[in-house]
């Protein structure tokens, strides 16, 4: 599904990367930042694990997932008038496929995902297009166990694999549940990353997302390594832990990183 910051250009990608870190592993994993759920959708295709679970602080999101897992289907069609109502209603697996699925840029309630030729028709004509995405990607999904909880509370094992796609330091944010927006004053790099740092430490494979390396703290981090992963042709040598920055020969810069510990 569409969403801000998503992963689906590259997923099937990073998957075969997390599907690497649970060999020998507890046969868990783990997102507690699931958001639009292609990275959970890949690596649930590939049945590396024996047990998959993820969560977001995002209620109409987990709504959303546990709905499909029992049969729920989205629309194939919307109106500009029900993706309107449809933001100020209450927590549901609807406004969960209208707020990020059907909005621009996967941007929590933006404006209606017209393409050129949708302005003015009174439809929200990419719906179809997502609806389809959708249901790629539920057989998967029905694999998980989602629970409404922050990453705090998650309780992780010696072994598990944990994927944290989290939100960009200094991003732009969000408000999908009353009270609770999702930007840099709301989300605490620092302390996910001292977090991270302590699981990695009790033996939890932790794998990260970030767009740049200046967040990650410099001390008690050392243990971690970096992916270089970007829409260019991603670098998963070992020989690319602890990367910087780098430009590709035409002059693309790789600015998505995956940290991991576990190599």
């Amino acid at each position: 599904m569409t969403y801000l910051g998503g992963k689906y250009r590259f997923a099937k990608r990073l998957a075969k990367i997390l599907g690497r870190l649970g060999k020998n592993g507890s046969g868990r994993y783990v997102e507690p930042f699931v958001g639009g759920g292609s990275i959970l959708a890949a690596v649930a295709e590939q049945e590396k694990f024996k047990r998959y679970e993820a969560g977001d602080t995002v209620l109409d999101l987990i709504l959303f997932y546990r709905a499909l897992q029992v049969g729920w289907k989205p629309p194939q069609q919307m109106t500009d008038a029900q993706w309107y109502g449809l933001k100020e209603a209450a927590p549901s697996a609807m406004r969960a496929f209208a707020g990020f699925g059907c909005s621009w840029g996967g941007i929590w309630f933006s404006w209606p995902a017209h393409n050129n030729l949708g302005a003015g028709t009174g439809l929200v004509d990419k719906c179809p297009m997502v609806y389809r995405s959708v249901m790629r990607d539920q057989p998967h999904w029905k694999k998980a166990f989602f629970k409404h909880q922050p990453y705090q509370q998650w309780k992780l094992n010696e072994g598990d694999v944990c994927y944290c796609d989290i939100p960009y330091h200094d991003s732009r944010g969000y408000e999908a549940n009353k009270g609770e927006t999702r930007n840099k004053t709301s989300f605490d790099t620092a302390a996910f990353w001292r977090w991270a740092t302590e699981q990695s430490l009790r033996g939890v494979r932790i794998a990260v997302s970030e767009a740049s390396v200046s967040p990650m703290p410099s001390n008690n981090c050392s243990e971690f390594g970096v992916f270089l992963v970007s829409w260019a042709e991603p670098l998963h040598s070992r020989r690319m832990l602890m990367a910087l920055p780098v430009r590709t020969e035409d002059n693309w810069l790789l600015t998505s990183f995956l940290y991991t510990s576990a190599f």
